[in-house]
């Protein structure tokens, strides 16, 4: 009998499976699929075995006819385990595309399977010393090897469409299985009594395990724990199913705690590895995620966890303090992304002696919150977005408005306002800010370049500057040089600062201020009277106005101390020859009783920051009757 090949192949498949089922799996689809590919495989060689000797021996015709019919059924049964296995990861990508694909073929599959079983088969078979083999021809036969074909086209026409979504490796081996089999189809279709499908199809199997699906593959071999890459496939799978799972990430500081030291890693990794049910995978950021899919050992895993690092290591006794977050809420978190990002941020803003941290709900949304606003920067900076406000500043001198401060504000996809509360602190954060202002700048500049607002009065625009901006050692030079390419008079700006930014790059922001002052621009101190504000501010700072915030207005008229206070704080800056903005300003007496000391006014009692548009529209239209303050109102 002919049948070393088929053993060969059946060696080959039983050996995959049992080494693909003795190792620790995370059971992502792919592994499930090639499983499920090997078992086929292995019900085809053995169907090919046991028909070898009903053909060889004569044995009962119908017995020998359902073998021989579920053998030919059973290799398009491959061939539709081979595409499933191809199509598993791209669900998630092109689901539509790779759905009617498996359908289609699934239709095929069902129509083979009726013919195979409708039409007739034949058996041939010599039983001679020299010249012994066994085998099956006839239409059924001829309806196998057709579907073969077509299937091998779809096969090679499924990787090629897909090249950009499979992975290299996973591309090439199922490219290699393919072609393998194409081989061993054609040699048996010219030498039928030559069964080598078979072996073909065990050969692209272990082709596939070699080059993608070998569980060790999947490991850093240094450490014998998961790659970085599984975690995201295992972590999205887990966003994909709506799986609840829980998470342990031990950091290590990179300057000063880095685990450089083989020895102790292993010791670590192997300490953890003892808690059965626990995935670990290695981090790019010179960590381990562990991965639980049960709550009670992830809590107790925590505690044991913590108190393991509040002893020494190794032989070296050393004690080491990684910091280490704990993630038990994952409702909020839809994507490996948001996943990666809550670690990586929570990581920059702990404090030092902050080590362990167990993630609460609102922290989380917190963290995820600030993520999107990130996009929608980004989104916005791109898209140009970003848009300029005007609130304008009435001079009580002068009895009309006379300036305005400019206000960013950032809409996004949905045409919303991102509230600045949200976005500026982390567009601080994260430098952004520093294009934001430029973009700003550049508005508020093209805006006077028009000479509308100039013709209705107004002499100046205040642009706020941020913490980063002043600490910025180009500010000044940059701020020229959009102020040269629209001409605009640097008399008509007027740059805000506040104490905060003050405190942190004093140095810079004098040299920016100077080199700007000396350019023709003129500045303010905003917010006076938050923080940690004193007078000296005002004296070091070289500014022509100062900017009393809102709570410093509304508490002057509710506390007779904080009153008297203020008031003295106006005689002293009147006595500097500074002028006074008093923000916040809402009602008809509050206008009122500031009127007698400060400059300008602005607030609510006359307008909210408005859109370019409008805020043209304002001006035209209470500057061009030079009203009464009292008719000024617009709320």
């Amino acid at each position: 009998m002919n049948t070393c090949a088929q053993f060969c192949g059946m060696s080959l498949v039983v050996t995959l499976l049992l080494f693909c089922l003795s190792h620790k799996r995370l059971m992502l689809p792919t592994e499930k699929s090639y499983l499920l590919y090997l078992f086929v495989i292995f019900s085809c060689i053995a169907l090919d075995i046991a028909r070898i000797p009903l053909i060889t021996y004569h044995s009962t015709l119908w017995i020998t006819t359902i073998i021989g019919k579920m053998y030919l059924i059973s290799i398009g049964g491959v061939f539709l385990s081979l595409l499933n296995y191809i199509i598993t990861d791209l669900r998630g990508y092109n689901q539509k595309f790779g759905s009617r694909i498996f359908h289609k073929y699934l239709f095929l599959f069902c129509l083979t399977c009726v013919s195979i079983l409708v039409l007739p088969i034949e058996f041939v078979s010599s039983n001679e010393h020299l010249n012994k083999y066994a085998f099956s021809k006839g239409p059924a036969v001829i309806v196998t090897y057709c579907i073969g074909f077509i299937s091998l086209l779809i096969g090679f026409d499924c990787v090629y469409k897909l090249r950009k979504q499979l992975k290299t490796r996973r591309s090439i081996s199922i490219s290699m299985a393919l072609t393998t089999f194409l081989i061993a189809t054609i040699i048996q279709y010219y030498i039928p009594e030559l069964l080598v499908i078979s072996f073909a199809l065990a050969l692209g199997a272990l082709f596939i395990f070699i080059l993608y699906e070998n569980p060790d593959s999947k490991l850093d071999r240094s450490y014998g724990i998961y790659s970085s890459m599984y975690l995201k496939k295992i972590i999205t799978r887990y966003f994909k199913l709506k799986q609840k799972f829980y998470t342990i990430a031990i950091y290590f500081d990179h300057y000063s705690e880095r685990v450089s030291n083989q020895k102790i890693r292993l010791e670590i990794i192997y300490y953890i590895k003892q808690n059965r049910g626990v995935y670990c995978f290695n981090s790019n950021n010179d960590g381990v995620v562990l991965l639980f899919k049960d709550k009670d050992l992830f809590l107790t895993c925590c505690d044991k966890i913590k108190e393991r690092f509040e002893e020494p290591w190794s032989e070296e006794q050393r004690i080491l303090s990684p910091w280490i977050i704990c993630l038990r809420d994952t409702r909020y978190i839809e994507s490996y992304e948001n996943f990666e990002y809550l670690i990586n941020d929570t990581i920059k803003n702990l404090e030092k002696s902050q080590k362990f941290i167990h993630l609460t709900a609102n922290e989380i949304k917190a963290i995820l919150r600030k993520q999107e606003v990130e996009k929608k920067i980004v989104s916005a900076i791109e898209k140009d977005w970003i848009k300029v406000f005007y609130q304008p500043l009435y001079s009580t001198k002068e009895k009309k408005f006379t300036s305005a401060e400019a206000l960013v504000r950032i809409i996004d996809d949905e045409g919303n306002i991102v509230p600045p509360f949200e976005f500026i602190p982390i567009a601080e954060e994260n430098g952004s800010i520093l294009k934001i202002g430029e973009i700003v700048f550049s508005k508020v500049c093209a805006l006077l370049k028009t000479n509308i607002l100039q013709q209705y009065g107004l002499e100046y625009i205040e642009v706020n500057l941020s913490i980063e901006q002043c600490s910025h050692t180009e500010l000044a030079q940059t701020f020229i040089t959009i102020m040269e390419e629209y001409r605009i008079d640097p008399k008509s700006i007027n740059l805000e600062i506040t104490e905060t930014a003050s405190l942190k790059a004093k140095k810079t922001l004098l040299q920016n201020m100077n080199i700007l002052m000396q350019y023709g621009t003129s500045f303010s101190l905003d917010d006076f009277g938050t923080g940690n504000s004193n007078l000296n501010y005002i004296i070091e700072m070289p500014v022509e106005i100062v900017k009393f915030d809102k709570d410093v207005t509304q508490n002057s008229f509710v506390d007779a101390k904080y009153k008297f206070v203020v008031q003295s704080a106006v005689n002293m800056i009147k006595d500097m020859g500074l002028k006074i903005v008093s923000e916040g300003v809402e009602t008809k007496e509050q206008f009122e009783n500031i009127a007698k000391f400060a400059d300008y006014i602005q607030g609510y009692y006359f307008s909210k920051p408005i859109p370019t548009e409008e805020f043209i529209e304002f001006i035209k239209k209470h500057n061009t009757n030079n009203v009464e303050s009292d008719n000024h109102a617009t709320n």
